[in-house]
């Protein structure tokens, strides 16, 4: 696996409040394989917006930098399209943030466990206990009913959507 200096995304906030139960940088990855409108024709992306926004190139220190230097901000949400389609980077993201935090990481995935259980062995392994992952579960299903989530702490858009915490 190599080691990434820098990492693809589509946008960054550094102060967000609905994604998780604390406050969070989020960070909206660069690709998807837009698996739920495939599964499910009458799906429009719910990241539609995100879609056409440019790609960033982005320094992993400089983004870690950022974050370290917000007193607000108490962890950081992976999102926006499909992180765990950007394994590579992420896992160069978290080895290197894990030098300076044990802050939750919260990792927003499509798939279900089953698709990518050899993915989420590596983001373990490369976490090394040193803080919470935590991955939510699941595609967007429309006319689906809300759920709320207690890992998260907060409603998730479709009722077969949750979260585990990886310690």
């Amino acid at each position: 696996m190599s080691d990434f200096k820098n990492i693809k995304i589509k946008d960054v906030i550094d102060e967000d409040f609905v994604n998780y139960k604390k406050p969070a940088m989020f960070i909206a990855t660069n690709t998807c394989s837009f698996k739920c409108e495939k599964e499910d024709p009458n799906i429009h992306c719910q990241n539609e917006a995100i879609v056409n926004q440019p790609t960033i190139v982005e320094n992993i220190n400089k983004l870690i930098k950022r974050y370290l230097c917000n007193t607000i901000s108490e962890s950081i949400v992976f999102g926006g399209l499909e992180p765990l389609d950007q394994l590579d980077e992420l896992i160069s993201f978290i080895n290197k943030f894990r030098k300076y935090s044990n802050d939750d990481i919260v990792i927003y995935t499509g798939y279900n466990e089953t698709e990518v259980y050899d993915k989420i062995d590596k983001l373990i392994l490369a976490n090394k206990h040193r803080g919470k992952i935590i991955i939510k579960y699941g595609r967007f299903k429309a006319n689906n009913k809300k759920r709320y989530d207690n890992i998260l702490g907060i409603e998730l858009a479709s009722s077969n959507q949750y979260a585990i915490c990886y310690e």
